[in-house]
């Protein structure tokens, strides 16, 4: 079997910038024609990867991880005299 050139004399070379290019481009267009097609499941199966793709998770340990101490948390309550309702 043949290896086929990745390029021609009209293609583009594939670089990240141009893979980026076509991902924002022609590929978020065809993306979302897809979704607007699908049934109520898969749409809705699909869309937290394309939310966590745009808005990845964040860790929210802060710090912690390199400090080898274990973690302590004070909980700080102020005390609140009841109301006297007498008048």
């Amino acid at each position: 079997m043949k290896k086929q050139s990745n390029t021609s004399k009209k293609e583009t070379p594939l670089t990240w910038e141009t893979f980026e290019d076509f991902i924002l481009t022609e590929g978020l267009a065809r993306y979302k024609k897809a979704l607007e097609e699908v049934d109520e499941y898969t749409y809705l199966k699909l869309y937290p990867n394309l939310l966590e793709f745009i808005k990845p998770k964040i860790k929210r340990v802060e710090g912690i991880e390199n400090s080898g101490s274990p973690v302590q948390v004070k909980v700080i309550r102020e005390e609140v005299e009841p109301q006297n309702t007498k008048r």
